[in-house]
């Protein structure tokens, strides 16, 4: 089996439950990703509107994986996109 995650975001990392600074934010955003795709995890990424592109299109696995949206409407397409990408899909727990 294949491992995916397909991370939708608004991008902006403005607080979490220990910080509301976004450069520590983003810097544990960038390990989860980087440990992720460590683990063999295919990473796909969809940001919606705002954000820090480098640091989101840098989450996913290649960059096709990654898709910078305007709006909530071209979510279905991009969704779409990412399943066409996975091929065969079978969701497992």
């Amino acid at each position: 089996t294949r491992k995916t995650i397909i991370l939708v975001t608004d991008g902006a990392n403005t607080k979490n439950r220990w910080t509301s600074s976004a450069s520590t934010i983003n810097a544990r955003t960038k390990l989860a990703c980087q440990n992720a795709k460590d683990l063999g995890i295919t990473m796909f990424v969809i940001k919606l509107e705002e954000g820090d592109d480098s640091l989101l299109e840098g989450c996913a696995t290649k960059p096709p994986y990654y898709f910078d949206l305007t709006g909530s409407s071209q979510i279905g397409a991009a969704l779409q996109s990412v399943l066409q990408s996975m091929g065969e899909t079978r969701i497992t727990r």
